[in-house]
């Protein structure tokens, strides 16, 4: 059995070229909660990923890597492998990625059973979704 990953906090990401999805969870309560939305503007963007991370003090990073229904990368791969990158060398931050092709259409559903109603954008809370579902395939078998 693989090695569980550190407890603690973890901050979760929707990368688009547009904005950019974050979402908080614990490994403790293996829960993921919807954050904020940033817009995709290189400098606006990494202040205020710092100010998260000052404040959430987290021990790793999950992004979503969107694949095609076949498992295919898709052209965005490359600009969220270099924001991987950014995460890895800016903040010390361990980073997975998790396929996340049906984050955005499971977030919608989520919302439109709720009473948060929304036409805002959905790319925090599929930044929750795709936290959501690490955290729990982390912790499934354990």
């Amino acid at each position: 059995m693989p090695d569980l990953p550190r407890p603690g906090t973890y901050l979760g990401f929707d990368y688009g070229r547009k904005r950019i999805g974050v979402a908080v969870g614990q490994t403790i309560s293996r829960s993921a909660s919807a954050l904020e939305i940033i817009q995709s503007d290189k400098d606006t963007q990494w202040r205020r990923i710092e100010q998260l991370v000052q404040e959430w003090q987290p021990v790793g990073a999950i992004v979503g890597m969107p694949n095609t229904a076949d498992g295919q990368s898709t052209n965005i791969h490359q600009q969220i492998k270099k924001f991987i990158a950014q995460l890895q060398i800016r903040f010390k931050l361990q980073v997975y990625e998790i396929d996340e092709r049906l984050s955005s259409f499971e977030a919608r559903d989520l919302l439109s059973q709720s009473t948060k109603r929304r036409i805002a954008p959905l790319d925090d809370t599929a930044a929750a979704v795709i936290l959501q579902t690490w955290l729990d395939e982390q912790y499934d078998n354990s």
